[in-house]
Parts: C-alpha cells; sequence; structure tokens
C-alpha cells in the first residue's frame, strides 16, 4: 500500500497490516494508530522522562524515525503517543 502525507508518497512495509481510518495510519497488529511525517511522538522511557521529536516517514510499532534520533526501535517497556498533525491519503 502507497500513502500520500504532506504531499510525500511512502511505500508501507508488510510487517504491519495498515489501514486508513479517519485520515490516520492505522496498524491492524496493534490496534492503534501510527505517527506519520509531521507528527509529533511523546515517548516515555521507563524512568519516566519524556522525549518529544517528530516523526519522520511513518511508524510501525516499534521501529520509528524522528528528527532527533533519526531511526531507532523503541525498547517494548517505553510508551509512545502521538499528536497527530497530518491527513494520510491512500495512494492508487
Amino acid at each position: 500500500m502507497k500513502i500520500k502525507v504532506n504531499n510525500k508518497t511512502f511505500e508501507l512495509t508488510d510487517a504491519c497490516k495498515f489501514e486508513i481510518r479517519n485520515n490516520l495510519l492505522f496498524n491492524k497488529n496493534t490496534n492503534k494508530y501510527e505517527g506519520v511525517d509531521g507528527d509529533e511522538a511523546i515517548i516515555k522511557t521507563d524512568d519516566g522522562e519524556i522525549i518529544t521529536g517528530v516523526v519522520q516517514g511513518y511508524t510501525c510499532y516499534q521501529f520509528i524515525t524522528l528528527d532527533c534520533f533519526g531511526d531507532i526501535i523503541m525498547p517494548s517497556s517505553y510508551t509512545v503517543s502521538y499528536k497527530h498533525k497530518s491527513k494520510v491519503e491512500i495512494v492508487d
């Protein structure tokens, strides 16, 4: 599946089962909304530290690319939430 976010096109990985719900990227494997290019990610670490960054591309479960860190794999004990600022469209 290809999506368009902020005039950029992304080919989604097959590792996650995605669908578009309410113009947001939804991961059917985790039953959670993912972040997409331009969304703000708020990460809470084990010790309570809060890290924020802007999503680059899109996220897939624990795999995330942020403007401040680049590509990272988040530990499963961390929690992440998103302030969705971007709308997702399916590209035919």
